[in-house]
């Protein structure tokens, strides 16, 4: 079972809607693609990805994953690492390393993913499999981008067909961008992150003492801007707040999800009628070495984003990021919340300056203390 989903049985009746509602989101999210396959053949259509997972690249020589939408992509390529011929085998005994091979052959091929985004870079690494759907005049259907190939035993390498290259020929391209900004009168500034709303991806920045943060260079989109002090939490939540009765119907939920922190507030919540965005607090004190970790009586807190879809009859969550997580010793008084519109709406260019006791846009709303 998925950690990340709150389950609850779907009636027959709601299949339809539930079923109308994925068909609806694939089709939203959809890019005009050309696929060149290995036999020389191509298709052509509206590319969407099966799911609400992103294309993940895993960076070689390090665990860094980076994360797209087709939007970001000028083009996909697969390139072979290896490919050989395998004979089949079984081990020969069970709880045992040695294995009795058998008759005959199959391919199997491993193949490297390059991307290059619409900024002009060009990224190399693993792609995690990930299924696509395609539709067009040529017919629906669908397509895998996968690690690995095995085939079948009797087939061979030049039997085995996939995609070699998708291309998007209407990406716009655009340069990535950096974000900057200074925080003044918030004491000091300790730790400044980015969340990527449309990718969920967390980025962090870089913080000197004089109170001013940097971010590389960062795809087109929309962020969220988390600021860490010694006194202060800053952030922003993107989106509009849901109705009442929506965020009643969320606030029900979050205590079934499976969490380490028992101890969860749900301060927020951004969306509508179909999907919704939850800002959480959570702390807890007693865990494995506490007073390691939070010296002093201390306790880790995280603010939280867990993401939600209304299934018919209620609300489930899909994914969470983890904005700002921070072990508080003791020694540490509790810091304030403090909401700026501003902050919800960052783009890649921005250059961002509040200072404490200025009124308008940079004026803060005392939310809670984190206590």
């Amino acid at each position: 079972m998925n950690r990340d989903h709150v389950l609850f049985r779907i009636p027959f009746r709601c299949a339809a809607l539930v079923a109308a509602l994925f068909t609806a989101a694939v089709t939203l999210f959809a890019e005009p693609a050309v696929i060149l396959y290995s036999d020389g053949s191509s298709r052509s259509g509206e590319l969407s990805i099966m799911g609400n997972r992103p294309l993940i690249l895993r960076l070689p020589d390090s665990k860094i994953q980076r994360k797209f939408q087709l939007a970001d992509l000028v083009s996909i390529t697969q390139s072979i690492e290896s490919a050989t011929m395998n004979r089949p085998w079984l081990y020969t005994e069970a709880g045992k390393v040695d294995k009795t091979y058998l008759e005959g052959s199959y391919p199997f091929i491993n193949f490297a993913t390059e991307v290059e985004l619409v900024s002009g870079e060009k990224l190399k690494g693993h792609l995690i499999s990930l299924a696509f759907r395609l539709r067009g005049g040529q017919g629906n259907g669908k397509l895998f981008l996968t690690r690995q190939i095995k085939g079948k035993v009797g087939e061979t390498l030049e039997e085995k067909v996939y995609p070699v290259t998708i291309r998007f020929p209407k990406a716009e391209k655009s340069p990535a961008k950096p974000v900057t900004g200074k925080l003044s009168g918030y004491g000091k500034l300790q730790a400044a992150t980015l969340l990527d709303v449309e990718r969920n991806v967390v980025c962090p920045g870089t913080v000197k003492a004089d109170g001013s943060f940097q971010f590389p260079p960062l795809l087109p989109g929309n962020y969220e801007l988390y600021l860490r002090t010694d006194r202060f939490l800053l952030y922003g939540l993107a989106g509009k707040p849901v109705k009442p009765e929506e965020l009643d119907g969320i606030r029900r939920v979050v205590p079934l999800a499976d969490d380490f922190f028992p101890d969860r507030r749900l301060l927020e919540a951004n969306g509508d009628a179909k999907r919704a965005r939850a800002l959480l607090y959570k702390r807890r004190s007693n865990f494995y070495a506490a007073e390691k970790h939070v010296p002093g009586g201390g306790y880790v807190w995280h603010l939280d984003i867990w993401n939600f879809h209304f299934d018919g009859e209620a609300w489930k969550l899909d994914t969470r990021q983890i904005p700002v997580r921070y072990k508080q010793p003791g020694s540490d008084s509790p810091r304030k919340l403090l909401k700026f519109d501003r902050l919800g709406r960052v783009a890649p260019g921005d250059h961002i300056e509040l200072k404490n006791g200025e009124k308008g846009e940079n004026e803060g709303q005392f939310i809670c203390n984190l206590d």
